[in-house]
């Protein structure tokens, strides 16, 4: 929908040829992204439909408005001498001007954020990420939608369901499972061991700086 692709994102602890061997499992991933895109911009949910919802009852931190821009009197918590002036949230600002409702299809900023995530050679998940600006991350405000809607924006069809069953038994054989097992296994090894790394050269560093405290 509109030529939104979700971004992928692989964790930095998995390194190109681990990442390789788990293609499949973010194909996956790339795969429940792509039927969201799809149909969810339109207000079209894995059971029924969305609607719309309203933008005044989503939180934020305070919503700063700059010369040039509506600033209506409703709402405002104060203006300053440099002409900005400051609303309660972003949804505040917009319920002043008269604009209460929106459309799933109006929130490109939510949809640009879907992220397709690796964070081990046995999971990807796909998820809102980074701020909008407007004092509440995409991820908050899924969580809201999620909650006054009753159902997960993300949530898939039988149909959708069923084409990732068919395309897991294809390209996931249980030797690529098994083999995945052992290859998270040294992940999560490697992991334990930079952070054992990072603790001791930390320790190292305080105890030097002890010393130097120390002298007379």
């Amino acid at each position: 929908m509109f030529g939104i692709t979700a971004k992928v994102h692989i964790a930095n602890a998995i390194q190109d040829d681990e990442a390789l061997m788990a293609a499949p499992l973010l194909e996956v991933g790339k795969m429940a992204a792509a039927f969201v895109l799809a149909r969810a911009p339109e207000g079209k949910a894995a059971r029924g439909s969305f609607g719309k919802y309203n933008v005044s009852k989503v939180e934020g931190r305070n919503y700063l408005v700059k010369p040039g821009r509506p600033q209506p009197e409703e709402n405002r918590l104060a203006r300053w001498p440099n002409g900005v002036s400051i609303y309660p949230s972003h949804g505040s600002w917009k319920e002043a001007q008269g604009q209460t409702e929106r459309t799933f299809k109006e929130s490109l900023k939510l949809w640009r954020s879907l992220q397709v995530k690796m964070l081990s050679p046995r999971k990807v998940r796909v998820l809102f990420t980074k701020g909008r600006g407007t004092g509440i991350t995409n991820a908050r405000l899924a969580a809201k939608l999620n909650r006054d809607i009753g159902v997960s924006m993300l949530d898939l069809t039988r149909g959708e369901m069923v084409d990732i069953e068919r395309f897991v038994a294809k390209a996931m054989p249980a030797r690529l499972l098994d083999a995945l097992k052992y290859v998270d296994m040294s992940v999560k090894a490697r992991k334990k061991l930079r952070s054992a790394q990072n603790a001791l050269r930390k320790a190292k560093l305080a105890h030097g700086k002890a010393k130097r405290s120390l002298k007379p």
